[in-house]
């Protein structure tokens, strides 16, 4: 990379780094995600992240000047053949995001698209889609500043990801605020299944919640029915090869382990603080 290059990038990123806070790493955990989006907390990014954001956009410009790039300077689908003219790139991308904003039903619950903005983010700040510092930037913004549309949840088909969703958030983004994105980024910026996974991940962890009261529910039986917590002990939860199964059964060992006047009859559960 030539110098004059290097310090147009860190220019760009000294005018945007004053958000080089640390969030939530790429490697997300359920209940970190659910708890990040359940608060309400705001994303922020970091000086190093910025940096590689601003170096790959650069380097697929270049990249754009050279060769053909699919969803960027060519058609999409079975027109894929069909070159498109720098000079109507910008106005390709804008239909392409158009034209999937076709969704109809109800909208998505405000967490899952919350979920998903933050998804669609999370990405982007690895580094790798060629999006610019100033995109990034916005969406951050958005995000941070409550800027979420209602989305329908029918549409998508799962081919390349959630398009029609991600269509209509970016769609949004185009409309009410009037931000021009770069050339190529909307392809980037509708291709992912963040809608999918935000939907899939709220879904497990409510699931989870029902298999503890589940557990607790039947700790508290077998407690009323003064019952024998022997059953629970490790040995005949592993002599069986069914991994639910041992969860479950260690879960309530667990529960009935906590009561203080088991196993004698009782007909109150009293349990020991944590």
């Amino acid at each position: 990379m030539q110098k004059d290059e290097l310090n147009v990038i860190l220019l760009v990123v000294n005018s945007l780094k004053r958000r080089n806070k640390k969030m939530l790493s790429h490697l997300l955990f359920l209940v970190d995600f659910v708890e990040f989006i359940k608060q309400k907390r705001r994303i922020s990014i970091s000086y190093s992240e910025l940096f590689k954001v601003a170096k790959v956009r650069k380097l697929f410009e270049e990249m754009m000047k050279k060769q053909k790039i699919y969803g960027v300077n060519t058609d999409v689908g079975a027109f894929l053949d069909r070159k498109i003219d720098n000079s109507d790139v910008d106005t390709f991308q804008k239909n392409l995001i158009v034209s999937h904003s076709c969704g109809v039903g109800a909208s998505f619950p405000e967490f899952i698209t919350r979920g998903a903005f933050f998804l669609l983010i999370n990405t982007l700040k690895k580094g790798c889609s060629g999006v610019s510092p100033e995109t990034l930037n916005f969406l951050i913004d958005s995000y941070n500043n409550e800027m979420l549309p209602d989305i329908p949840e029918v549409g998508s088909l799962g081919a390349s990801g959630d398009l029609i969703p991600l269509s209509h958030l970016i769609f949004y983004s185009i409309e009410k605020h009037r931000f021009c994105f770069k050339k190529g980024e909307a392809f980037f910026l509708i291709n992912g299944t963040h809608f999918s996974t935000s939907d899939m991940a709220f879904s497990v962890y409510e699931a989870q919640k029902l298999m503890r009261a589940a557990d607790l529910a039947v700790s508290m039986d077998i407690i009323a029915l003064d019952g024998n917590s022997k059953n629970f002990e490790t040995g005949i939860l592993f002599a069986k090869l069914h991994n639910g199964q041992r969860i479950s059964g260690e879960n309530i060992a667990a529960y009935l382990s906590k009561c203080r006047v088991f196993p004698h009859n009782c007909s109150v559960l009293f349990l020991k603080e944590e």
